[in-house]
Order: C-alpha cells, then structure tokens, then sequence
C-alpha cells in the first residue's frame, strides 16, 4: 500500500502537478509551486496564497476550494495561462481587480464565500465557460458580464441580487442561469435575447410577472419561477417549442389554464404533455 502511494506521488509529480489537499496545510511552501502546472490544495486550512504565486506564470488550474482564504492576492493576475480556477467555499469578502488579467480563464468558481460584489474586471474573461458565484451576499451583478460571450453557465443564486442586469443579453452562448434564492422583484426584457437558453431557474424571488420576451427563448427546456408573486403569466408562453415548466398555482380553473396556454387534449397526447396539479403548483412536463 505505501508504494502504491509513493509512485501516486510520484506521477503526479511527474506530470506536473501537485496534490496536496487534505493535508490541512496553513501554508504553501514556495518551493513547491515553481515547477507544477496544476495545485490541488483543498480542504486545508490556508488564510492565504503566498505572494510569491506570481511566478506560477505557466500553471493551468489553482484548485484552493474549502479553506479559510479571506482574500487573494493581487498578483494572483500574473497567473496568465490559467484555465480553471476554484477558491469556493472560503471566507473571501472581495476578489481582486487583477483578476480581469486572466483571459484565458475557462472556469471560475468564488461560491460559498462572502463576496459583497464582483470586480468590473471581470469583463475581461473573455473565454470563461462557467461562472459560479452563487450563495454569497452579492447585491447585483456589474454590467460588464455582457462581454462574457463565451459564458455557457452562469449559477448566481442564493445571493441578494435585486436585479439583472440589461446587459445579460449578450451572453449568446448562455445554456444555464440559475438566479432562484434573490430578491429579484422583474426580469429584464432583454432576457428575450438569449438563444441558446436551455434551463432558466428563478425560484424564490419576488417576481410579480414574467417578460413577454420569454416568447423568443425556442430553446428553453426547463422555466422555473416557483414562490414568488407572480398573478399570471404572459401569453407567449404558450409559443415555448419544448419545456418543463414549473410555477406557484395560480387562482384560476383548469379550463382556463388550457385556454390561456392554448394546449388542446390533443396536443397533450400527441407531444406527450403530462398535467399534474397539487396545492402547490402546476407542472407540465415534455419528454
């Protein structure tokens, strides 16, 4: 079993990288991280990344998730080549400006932390795929997150956001929002705009109607608006091509719910539709 272990290590090494989770580490020796492509350090107990990360100019992938980080460093912009990088479940209040310097970023994961607002730098990460900040104390979202035209996944839930902003439009290739657990009072119009939006979550939230916009998602596959203060709900609707959609029962009759979603007992066999109500919400479901 030690061996197994030893030649582990070995490769690890060997490939350029460095594992060194579970460890509970306070510190990162700085004569561990010149020569690695990739650090995996998490589950310890780190307070901070050394200055001395700026020389990591060539690695890939920080993994620092679960620790006590309370801040990064500035130089952490140095860190040019990196693809991925996880600092969730820490104790972050803010992250850095230079963090727009890393372009070639793919992920960025800062959830779990206690994040009050994110940099406009982070505009800057024109090839970042997926984006996670969720459940942290954000009150909105800078209006440079338009330019993440790469974005596929933005999960910015459980935060105090009260809205989103217009520029959220331009993310072209978005699949996936979760914004549910906010304190979003409207969506906005132009949420219309994205094409590619497959699943939209905004559960818990104190939505008071839907943008008729939603009309031009023919893509979405899943709407999720459940507790909120929603009266009723727009007619294009009705238009949505494929979905599972999911939201607080409404005070109206069965008739009218069919005739307001303009779906015929035929089209409920023929795309097999299946309505199930209970006392708490309407579901209709596409397979």
């Amino acid at each position: 079993m030690g061996n197994k272990c030893s030649s582990g290590r070995k490769n690890d090494q060997a490939n350029g990288r460095k594992k060194l989770q579970n460890e509970l580490l306070k510190d990162i020796p700085n004569e561990w991280i010149i020569f690695i492509d990739e650090i995996y350090c998490k589950n310890n107990q780190l307070t901070k990344l050394p200055d001395s990360i700026c020389d990591l100019i060539y690695k890939t992938k920080l993994d620092c998730r679960n620790n006590q980080l309370t801040k990064l460093p500035e130089s952490i912009g140095s860190l040019t080549n990196l693809r991925e990088l996880f600092v969730d479940h820490n104790k972050l209040v803010n992250m850095p400006d230079s963090i727009g310097s890393l372009t070639n970023l793919r992920e960025l994961f800062v959830d779990h932390n206690k994040l009050v607002y994110m940099p406009d730098s982070i505009g800057n990460l024109l090839n970042l795929e997926k984006l996670s900040c969720e459940h942290n104390q954000l009150t909105s979202l800078p209006d440079s997150i338009g330019s993440l035209n790469n974005l596929v996944y933005l999960f910015c839930n459980n935060n105090k956001l009260t809205s989103l902003p217009e520029s959220i439009s331009s993310l072209c290739n978005l699949q996936i929002l979760y914004c549910h657990l906010n304190k979003l009072i409207s969506l906005p119009c132009s949420i219309g705009s994205l094409n590619n939006l497959r699943i939209l979550n905004c559960d818990f939230n104190e939505l008071t109607s839907l943008p008729f916009s939603l009309y031009n998602l023919k893509d979405l596959r899943r709407l999720e608006c459940c507790n909120n203060n929603l009266q009723n709900l727009p007619k294009s609707i009705s238009h949505l091509n494929h979905y599972y959609f999911l939201c607080p029962l409404l005070p109206v009759t069965i008739s009218e719910i069919f005739m307001y979603l303009k779906l015929s007992l035929k089209k409920i066999l023929d795309e097999q539709l299946i309505l199930d109500l209970d006392t708490t919400s309407i579901i209709l479901s596409y397979f």
